[in-house]
């Protein structure tokens, strides 16, 4: 029989293999069977289940993963509970991000490399995603990451912000910006 410590993690292992960062919402259903579709209440529960562990053994390892501040209590929505993934428990679950500065990098990379970008351009937020994410020099860069590195770009003089609409700001970049692309 695992430990509490043992289950919560490998509830944490799982939900980064999952492709979750901190400040997800990670549901589990309080009651029925697991459901398997992706996305949907159950899928980590499904997973946990699947690997050999009981329904005991995930109470015991969500409690001791709220204990630890790996996880926080969210919402309750029916027969689902919600747990928000903390830095902590991303850490205890291998996961490890870049740095705001290899974000600011990657963002900057993107915009000249991959988008064109000159000095003066300008790039919304929101339109960056699928360019900016994915695994590159040994960084794995989520959606999270984004908005931190950009600021972080803009404190370094390589953009400067351009505006803000109803899908978030936007940055244009620099003389700097263009210069600091590898």
């Amino acid at each position: 029989m695992p430990t509490a410590e043992q289950s919560a993690t490998e509830l944490m292992t799982l939900a980064v293999a999952a492709g979750n960062r901190p400040g997800r919402s990670l549901p589990f259903q309080t009651s029925g069977p697991p459901l398997s579709v992706s996305g949907f209440p159950g899928e980590l529960q499904a997973a946990f289940l699947n690997a050999g562990y009981q329904i005991s053994d995930l109470a015991a390892g969500l409690s001791y993963a709220v204990s630890q501040g790996w996880l926080l209590l969210g919402n309750t929505l029916g027969a689902c509970q919600t747990y928000l993934l903390q830095w902590p428990g991303f850490a205890a679950g291998g996961g490890s991000a870049p740095t705001i500065a290899a974000s600011a990098q990657q963002a900057i990379n993107v915009m000249v490399n991959n988008l064109g970008g000159t000095a003066g351009s300008h790039f919304a937020a929101a339109g960056m995603g699928p360019s900016f994410v994915g695994t590159v020099g040994g960084n794995t860069f989520a959606i999270e990451d984004l908005l931190p590195g950009f600021w972080y770009a803009v404190a370094q003089g390589w953009l400067f912000p351009a505006g803000q609409d109803f899908e978030g700001p936007s940055f244009s970049l620099t003389a700097a910006g263009v210069a600091q692309a590898t």
